[in-house]
Parts: C-alpha cells; sequence; structure tokens
C-alpha cells in the first residue's frame, strides 16, 4: 500500500526535528518509513537522513550502504539536489574513517552541485565541513579561504541558528590557526550557547571538548574539566557510542595529562570497550595513540609499543593520515630508548614520508624536532640547533603554538648538553636566552601550563648563577600558577625543586664542591627539558630491572653531617659507590637540611652521582636518643633514597603511591634504631612490586 503524501511529510518532519535532540526516536520513525511502499524520491530522503543518523552513532559501514542505494536511485532518477546530500554525508564518512581526501573530495562534488543549484544555506554547510577537512589535512590557506567566504556570506544573508553556530566556530578555528586563544575561546563559547539553544547534542559534545582542549593550554584546568564531564553527563544519555567514546578517551587523556592516573585508567579502559567493535579506525587510532601516552606515564614502554603499533597497523591497513605522524614519531621515540636505531630512522622516515603526502607543515616541523631529537642523544648538537632553529621559525611562521615552544625548550637543551660536556660561559648564556624567548612567548599566548616548566627550568639555571632574589622570584610565580590553576603535578615539581634550588645556593649547612653543584643542577635542568618534550624516550622495562633499584638511608649528625645508616640491594663501601653516595648524600641533606626547620615528604627526581642514575627522597624525622644537640631534641633527620637508572624513571611517576607506601612503613616504628635491613628489603620490595608492570 503506498503511503499518503500528507502522511509521509507528517512522519518524515517529525523525524527531522528529533533529529537533533532526539536521533533514536528519528531513526525509528525512518526505518518503519522505509518497510512502507515509497515513492522513488522519498525512499532516497529517508536512505540519506537514516545514513546521517547511522553516521552519529559511528556506524560507518551500515550508512555506506543505505548511502550506496540513495546515490544509485538519484543518479538513476536526476535528483540532483538530494544527490548533492548523498556526496556530503559520504564526505562525513569518509572523514570518521580517516580517508581526508575521499572526504574533501566528495564535499567539493556537493558544493559544485548546491552552488549550481543556488541552494545557498546548504552550500554553507558543505563550505564549513570541507574547510575543516582541509584544516585537518594541514590545507590551512585553502581552508582560511573557504571559512572566509562563509564568515562573509553569513554577514549578509539570513542563516539558521545552525549555521550561526557553525560561523562562530569557524571564526574560532580561524583565531586558533593564528595562535589567539583567546578570541578562539571567545567564539567557541558562543557556538556552544548556539548548539545548547538547538538542542544539537552531538555539536554539544564536540564543542565542548573543542573548549576543553584551549581551556587546558591556557592554564583554566577546572573549566577544561568541567567541559569534559559534562560533555560525559551529555554523551551517555545519547545513542552516540562514537562521541561518548571519544569524550571519555579526551577526559582520560586530560587526567593523565594533570597527573591523575588512577583515575585516568578508568577511563581509558571504558573507551577501550566502546572502540572495540569500532567501524571508525580513525577512532581506534586516536584511542590507542592516546593510551599509550598513559601507559609511558605509568613506566610500561612495552605496553605503550603494543598499543602504538597497532595504531600503526591500522594506519598502513587503510592508508589512514590522521595522527599517522604522531603515531610514527611516537614509535621512533621508543625505538631511540631501546637503542634500536634501524626502526629509529625507519619510523622518522615513515613519519616524513606521511608529511610531505598530506604537504602539511605542521607535521613537516614534528619531523624536523624528532629528528634533532635523535642528533641530540647522538650528540651532533650543530646539526640538532640547526633543524631546531628551521622548526622554530616555521612554526612561530605559522602560529603552531605547542611546536614552537618546544623547538625553543630543545635549544636550550642543545646547550645545556654542549654546557655539560665543554663548560663554555657561552654555552650556557645561548640556553638561559632561549629558556628566556619561552618563558616570553608562552607568557604572552597565556599557556600557562607551558610557562610554569619554563619558569621551573629557568630557575634552576638561575640557580646554577647563585641569583638567590632572582630564583625567589621566578619560583614565586611558577608555584602560584600552579596552585591557581590546580595543576597538581606541576604545583608539587614547582615547589620542590624551589625547596632544593634555593636551599642549596644558600650556603648554609654542609659544604659542596661548586663544581659538584653545577654539574647537579645543570643535570636537573636537562631532565625537566626532557620530561617537558619528550613522552616515549624510555628503555623497555622488564623484570630484571628491579635489580637496578636501590635504597639507601642516609641519617643527618648535625656534628658529622650525613652518613649511611642502611642500604638494600648495595653495598656502601664499595668504591663504585662511595663517592656518589657522599657527594649525593651531601647535596640532598643540605638543600633538605636548612632554615629552621627540616623538609619532610617525598622530593624529586634528581639527580644522583655523576652518571646517569637518580633518585626520589623521602625525608622525615624519628625518635633518635643518640642525637642530643640543641636542634635535634633527640630526634634524626633521615633520608630514605631510592636510585635507580634514568631510562627507569617513568616507573616512580606514582608519587602519593611512593610515598603512602614510606608512610605506612614508618608508622610501625617509634625509633631509629628500628630500622633494619630487613625494613629496607621490605621497603624496596614492596615499591617494585606496586609500581613495576611486568
Amino acid at each position: 500500500m503506498v503511503i499518503s503524501k500528507d502522511e509521509f511529510s507528517h512522519l518524515y518532519e517529525k523525524a527531522l526535528k528529533l533529529k537533533l535532540s532526539d536521533p533514536q526516536s528519528a531513526k525509528k520513525i525512518l526505518d518503519q518509513l522505509l518497510l512502507k511502499n515509497l515513492t522513488s524520491l522519498q525512499k532516497v530522503k529517508c536512505l540519506t537522513k537514516l545514513s546521517h543518523l547511522l553516521i552519529f552513532s559511528n556506524e560507518l559501514n551500515k550508512s555506506k550502504e543505505y548511502l550506496l542505494e540513495a546515490k544509485s536511485i538519484a543518479e538513476e532518477e536526476g535528483y540532483q539536489f538530494e544527490l548533492a546530500e548523498i556526496f556530503f554525508l559520504y564526505g562525513k564518512v569518509y572523514r570518521d574513517l580517516g580517508l581526508f581526501d575521499d572526504a574533501i573530495r566528495s564535499d567539493q562534488m556537493a558544493l559544485s552541485i548546491y552552488e549550481k543549484l543556488g541552494k545557498f544555506e546548504s552550500a554553507f554547510g558543505v563550505r564549513t565541513d570541507l574547510a575543516y577537512m582541509l584544516y585537518l589535512n594541514g590545507k590551512i590557506s585553502e581552508a582560511k579561504h573557504l571559512f572566509s567566504i562563509n564568515i562573509n556570506k553569513s554577514q549578509n544573508n539570513k542563516i539558521s541558528n545552525l549555521e550561526k553556530a557553525r560561523v562562530f566556530n569557524n571564526i574560532g578555528i580561524l583565531y586558533e590557526s593564528e595562535g589567539a586563544l583567546e578570541h578562539t575561546i571567545s567564539n567557541y563559547e558562543k557556538a556552544l550557547e548556539l548548539f545548547r539553544e538547538i538542542s544539537y547534542h552531538n555539536a554539544v559534545g564536540i564543542s565542548l571538548l573543542n573548549l576543553a582542549d584551549i581551556y587546558f593550554l591556557t592554564g583554566r584546568i577546572k573549566k577544561a574539566e568541567d567541559c569534559l564531564k559534562e560533555g560525559l553527563t551529555i554523551t551517555a544519555n545519547e545513542s552516540e557510542s562514537s562521541l561518548e567514546g571519544g569524550m571519555l578517551t579526551s577526559y582520560a587523556y586530560f587526567l593523565a595529562n594533570i597527573g591523575k592516573l588512577k583515575k585516568s585508567q578508568l577511563f581509558f579502559e571504558k573507551a577501550m570497550q566502546f572502540f572495540k567493535d569500532s567501524d571508525s579506525p580513525q577512532i581506534k587510532i586516536e584511542t590507542l595513540y592516546k593510551y599509550s601516552f598513559f601507559w609511558m606515564l605509568k613506566g610500561n614502554a612495552i605496553k605503550a609499543h603494543e598499543l602504538l603499533k597497532e595504531a600503526y597497523d591500522i594506519v598502513i591497513e587503510f592508508k589512514v593520515t590522521v595522527f599517522a605522524v604522531d603515531i610514527c614519531i611516537s614509535l621512533s621515540e621508543i625505538s631511540l630508548g631501546f637503542k634500536n636505531f634501524p626502526l629509529v630512522f625507519h619510523y622518522l622516515k615513515e613519519a616524513d614520508r606521511i608529511a610531505r603526502l598530506k604537504k602539511s607543515e605542521s607535521e613537516y616541523i614534528k619531523v624536523l624536532i624528532q629528528k634533532a631529537r635523535i642528533e641530540l642523544r647522538l650528540q651532533q648538537y650543530d646539526l640538532a640547533e640547526i633543524d631546531l632553529i628551521r622548526a622554530s621559525y616555521i612554526s612561530e611562521e605559522k602560529h603552531n603554538l605547542i611546536l614552537h615552544n618546544n623547538a625553543l625548550l630543545l635549544l636550550t637543551l642543545a646547550y645545556l648538553l654542549k654546557y655539560k660536556k665543554t663548560m663554555d660561559q657561552s654555552d650556557f648564556n645561548h640556553a638561559f636566552d632561549y629558556i628566556q624567548k619561552a618563558i616570553n612567548f608562552t607568557r604572552e599566548k597565556n599557556l600557562i601550563p607551558k610557562l610554569i616548566t619554563s619558569l621551573i627550568i629557568q630557575g634552576i639555571l638561575l640557580g646554577i648563577k647563585k641569583q638567590v632574589e632572582n630564583v625567589k622570584k621566578i619560583f614565586g610565580e611558577a608555584i602560584e600558577l600552579a596552585e591557581k590553576c590546580e595543576i597538581p603535578n606541576l604545583t608539587l615539581t614547582s615547589q620542590n625543586t624551589y625547596t632544593f634550588t634555593l636551599n642549596q645556593i644558600n650556603g648554609e649547612g654542609i659544604s659542596v664542591d661548586s663544581k659538584d653543584t653545577n654539574s647537579f643542577f645543570i643535570q636537573f635542568a636537562i631532565d625537566e627539558i626532557n620530561s617537558a618534550t619528550s613522552t616515549f624516550n624510555q628503555k623497555k622495562l622488564k623484570k630484571g630491572d628491579q635489580n637496578q633499584i636501590y635504597l639507601v638511608l642516609f641519617k643527618v649528625d648535625e656534628i658529622m653531617g650525613p652518613d649511611v645508616m642502611l642500604a638494600d640491594n648495595l653495598d656502601p663501601n664499595d668504591s663504585n659507590w662511595y663517592k656518589d653516595l657522599i657527594l649525593s648524600g651531601s647535596l640532598y641533606t643540605s638543600a633538605l637540611g636548612q632554615g629552621h626547620k627540616y623538609h619532610q615528604g617525598l622530593f624529586g627526581l634528581l639527580p644522583f652521582g655523576g652518571g646517569n642514575l637518580r633518585a626520589l627522597i623521602y625525608a622525615t624525622i624519628i625518635n633518635d636518643r643518640t642525637q642530643t644537640s640543641e636542634r635535634q631534641h633527640g630526634t634524626a633527620y633521615i633520608l630514605f633514597t631510592l636510585i635507580f637508572p634514568e631510562e627507569l624513571k617513568q616507573i616512580f611517576t606514582d608519587r602519593q603511591k611512593i610515598e603512602s607506601i614510606f608512610i605506612e612503613e614508618m608508622s610501625t616504628l617509634t625509633e631509629a634504631s628500628q630500622i633494619d635491613k630487613e625494613k629496607m628489603k621490605t621497603i624496596r620490595n614492596k615499591i617494585i612490586k606496586n609500581l613495576i608492570e611486568y
């Protein structure tokens, strides 16, 4: 039985009204309509709208089936308007599949038809999507041209709130591409408000994600988290699993970046469940890539490598270019940590090939920066400098804020590494100049987390110069910003680094050779830059690594100074250890034990000795009847020092867990004399058991 024209119009219009606010109900209506005896045009209309709804719910293969059927009918019957819509939707499917070139071609075909038909608002919408696809594909100038056309047209024509919202979103993207983040935020917020007004939940979720990214960059951590939490609430009530999964991934990644790793893992595991059966290789790649970042922070390079390799295999199989350069660079970095140089260069060349294929300047900058990292590892400092200056110049010209900042930090690193080797003061001065440029740049662009990191590095370098007042000023700003922005990992790092730097240059307490002190703080600054610019640089972790983890207990005597009270897994009298224990014990106790009171808690990461060892220190006070000085009043100031190779440092990221183990073990003791070899072994083994994931 043929459905009447009025009944079809009534049900079809009802589905259109529900498409944004209640896509599941809209889908049910359209499914029911397709069961009826429809005209060719009615069938094409239902198939295209259903296809659009299936894109929302990430059912891309089914969406393509409907589009193929609709396209066949539209071409046969000559339905030009409907054919344009089909090409437009093909563009969205290809976008979510990560096939950007195909998406661009489909959008261009849709735009051409709409313009010939004089369909202003439809052309406007396609132009928006096409511009965004060009933007994602690194074709910034072409994207800007189309964005500008839409912005100009929106001022001379009446357009819907949906298209107004897209205009504000376009303007925001333009400002973001120019590095004007405050203007970006303003326009994204306007777009979000309009999307809310028309109950377009999918677009609300995407807008919240966009805003969260910019809020995080500018240090508005609470606002960023609020956006992500709201997005999770909205998407949890929708049937669009791809958006909910994307929101879970983004929130998990955000939590990892601010150091909340336990909570981050819970959300990553939920996101991985969502994308298990996803049709979208692009979504799978993004989730795998970001989850690998989490595992590197946890210190499990093997797990991170597995996830990255899985993502890389999807890139190769489906010829997806989104995140492809980032994945290749991350694999190159991990291979560098493994010292597998054939793979280091294999993945670097792959990244370069993909960047050239996409003709993307921003991805070319990433390749240059990774090439420079490799050159720094090989001590080819001049070559690294050439590549980094080029990367710095291009990224500044193209307003790529994060890459420009990374280039400046790595130029600082290059000169510090040269200074460490040659002790040529001009190299130190160059390093100081570049970190000042990084501070000026991040301050100007309001990149608050990046600014805090640069301030910490400069504070350490000022400590080498023994400029006490400047050290206080710089660290004071870093701590204030970190606390104000509620960034827990940066707050802790800035506070601990300030304590060490200031106390060490005050000149009180135990005397330490100035050359040793300088070497210590140069390495301290180098470690901070490495942490800020690179995640994937660790060696493969395995069970045998526990044999390279040591625990030493220093006790500070007011008269005799620091003394090795106990050690686990090393012999303090061994000549290979003796000098480094004396040097580092003096530095640590000199820094933490100065002033009117001893500093207590967990401190580090800090260099240990003159090689590649690093240390975390848990400092506390315990009753000790052997200490009778006026300052100590029958107590001892002790430092549990956990020592390990630099390449294992990521194991010890969970500082709260480490500190809780020390607190728990110390709570059972009342006297220093109760600490014995068995207690030291228990503490070390408990830390290893809790933190190393095999």
